[in-house]
């Protein structure tokens, strides 16, 4: 992604065994990333595409669940999203976290969004269990 020089989060942090799996790096704030996937990657790219596609912003949000929660991972069970506008390719993306309150005592709510020039891409409520490995 533009601008974006630093590593990527450790696998195991984001709940994945590969550093090509990974999404996200550091911003420089809790609980803030850079959307940083691999264009190249077999699955979350499996077709040239003119935006990032949703699969990869849902992959962040999941990455982004699993960053705030560590070293705890979180399993999902419930997500919610909502799509604002396109995420263009040759635009840098924030993606923030934060815990917020569920229905269910037992697990971990965490809403999700995703910037381009300071204006909203997608907004994802994620509930999942923690595994407290």
């Amino acid at each position: 992604m533009p601008g974006t020089t630093a590593e990527p989060l450790p696998p195991a942090r984001v709940g994945r065994l590969r550093p090509c799996d990974v999404v996200l790096t550091p911003a420089g704030a809790p609980g803030t990333w850079h959307l940083t996937p691999d264009f190249w990657h077999p699955i979350l790219f499996d077709h040239a595409n003119d935006h990032i596609p949703g699969m990869v912003l849902l992959e962040a949000a999941r990455q982004a669940t699993n960053a705030l929660a560590s070293p705890v991972t979180v399993t999902p069970t419930a997500a919610a999203t909502t799509f604002h506008r396109y995420a263009e390719h040759d635009a840098p993306t924030l993606i923030t976290a934060r815990h917020t309150p569920g229905e269910d005592p037992d697990a971990l709510t965490t809403t999700v969004t995703g910037h381009q020039h300071g204006e909203p891409i997608f907004t994802t409520v994620l509930t999942g269990h923690p595994d407290h490995r």
